[in-house]
């Protein structure tokens, strides 16, 4: 038997990008699309994935990977909450609108609950707002304002960067009330 000479990692990100860029609606299109738009034989695309539960796992990983080299790449830490605020949040803007597709697709499908983006706006949130130590919905709550209103954006296929921007400083108020 004939196996391709890639590694499964090149593959599986092959097949990512051609199942985003099918649509963020894994149900939209076949196997057989997905086969021809990432142009790998249908049978290694069995072959690696079984199901389509499986393509939705790796679909969510290069995604959210993609996302997080972007948005979390180290910043410097002695600035004030406002600055490293705006800081990622210029970053969340530019991957938006820079990856489209990606980012529609993580605005219609989200993020994992563990992913670094939530880990890290949650970790935001408690140094930002005290009462968020002893309340952690607050902290949970910190990912919903600042998700929220992008993926909106996204979902409504919205690339014009003023409208982005202008949620900034609507979003750092609410959480820092």
């Amino acid at each position: 038997m004939r196996r391709s000479p890639q590694s499964i990692e090149i593959i599986e990100t092959q097949i990512a990008k051609a199942a985003i860029e099918l649509g963020p609606n894994m149900d939209s299109f076949s196997v057989q699309d997905l086969a021809r738009h990432a142009q790998i034989a249908i049978g290694t695309i069995y072959r690696i994935l079984p199901s389509k539960d499986g393509l939705s796992k790796i679909v969510q990983k290069y995604a959210q990977n993609e996302f997080d080299k972007v948005v979390l790449a180290p910043i410097r830490a002695k600035g004030d909450l406002f600055e490293r605020f705006n800081l990622v949040f210029e970053r969340i803007i530019d991957f938006s609108l820079s990856n489209f597709e990606i980012a529609s697709y993580l605005a219609l499908n989200g993020f994992d609950e563990n992913s670094n983006f939530k880990k890290s706006i949650r970790a935001f949130v408690i140094e930002m707002t005290p009462m968020a130590k002893t309340n952690l919905s607050l902290a949970n709550i910190g990912f919903s304002l600042i998700w929220g209103p992008i993926s909106a954006l996204l979902l409504c296929g919205e690339k014009g960067r003023e409208n982005y921007i202008s949620l900034s400083p609507k979003i750092f108020g609410a959480l820092a009330n």
